[in-house]
């Protein structure tokens, strides 16, 4: 049974792209991404890898940060711009040793590697595999994360900084990246297609993760709130494919909320 079939098996709406749209129970799956871990299946999101010599430098010289003085597993966010300053999107680079390893927004995958074909001179050393036909990628989403995937590799999230790690899940050898998130914790699982769909059950039966097709972000207002007593933040979680969202409102003691703010206000700045 390939990822596809499972998908259907599940009950769940998949779009033109093989993307799960809902399994269902949307409000079970915003209550397991809160309270303990949530599995999507993000294979339209791109990813490819670059290797050379220039593998990082190419990157570097037309992004927003520091890609080069990385550790050995180490990633990095940086937002990839055209030669006149425009944004082309928002990158996750790790150093994978002798290649680097880069995800791209939903759909953005071709864009971002034209872009880098077109940085790539006489001189440089440098070439990009794309990994988009021969992978899939699911996420990882909720505080119960990084305690699951430390069972497959113990030594997933011991960095400060966000990383890349090997593991093995049921049969599959995937890659482990982490992504920075607001809420809980968030990794990608990168695996063979061939794969995938015992990857995806392996990680279903391991204390019972929900399947979901959601994306959490946060929205909140331009300013601060002001109130004697609290300060409230909208949470939204808005499903793929622009399906109706979902708001929550937080409320956080008075002496707390400069502090929950500016760290809502810097995320959104990251993200």
């Amino acid at each position: 049974m390939n990822l596809h079939d499972l998908h259907q098996q599940a009950g769940a709406s998949v779009a033109p792209d093989g993307i799960p749209l809902q399994f269902g129970d949307q409000q079970a799956e915003y209550e397991a991404a809160l309270q303990a871990a949530v599995l999507m299946d993000r294979s339209h999101e791109g990813r490819f890898e670059t290797v050379g010599r220039d593998r990082f430098e190419v990157i570097n010289r037309i992004s927003t940060n520091d890609v080069i003085h990385m550790a050995a597993g180490e990633g990095r966010p940086t937002i990839l711009t055209s030669v006149t300053g425009r944004i082309i999107d928002r990158l996750m680079v790790y150093n994978r040793g002798e290649l680097a390893l880069v995800t791209t927004e939903p759909g953005r995958s071709q864009a971002v590697r034209d872009s880098l074909q077109r940085q790539i001179f006489f001189n440089d050393e440098m070439r990009i595999i794309d990994l988009g036909g021969s992978t899939k990628q699911f996420a990882l989403h909720g505080p119960s994360v990084q305690a699951i995937l430390q069972t497959f590799s113990p030594d997933a999230g011991k960095h400060e900084y966000l990383e890349a790690v090997n593991a093995t899940i049921g049969d599959g050898e995937v890659i482990l990246l982490q992504r920075k998130a607001f809420v809980g914790d968030h990794w990608i699982v990168i695996v063979p297609n061939e794969q995938a769909a015992a990857v995806w059950q392996a990680l279903l039966d391991y204390r019972r993760l929900v399947r979901s097709s959601i994306t959490l972000y946060v929205s909140a207002q331009d300013d601060p709130p002001q109130d004697a007593n609290s300060a409230k933040i909208t949470f939204h979680w808005k499903p793929v494919c622009g399906m109706r969202s979902v708001s929550k409102r937080a409320a956080i003691p008075d002496k707390k909320s400069s502090h929950v703010w500016k760290a809502v206000t810097d995320w959104r700045r990251l993200w």
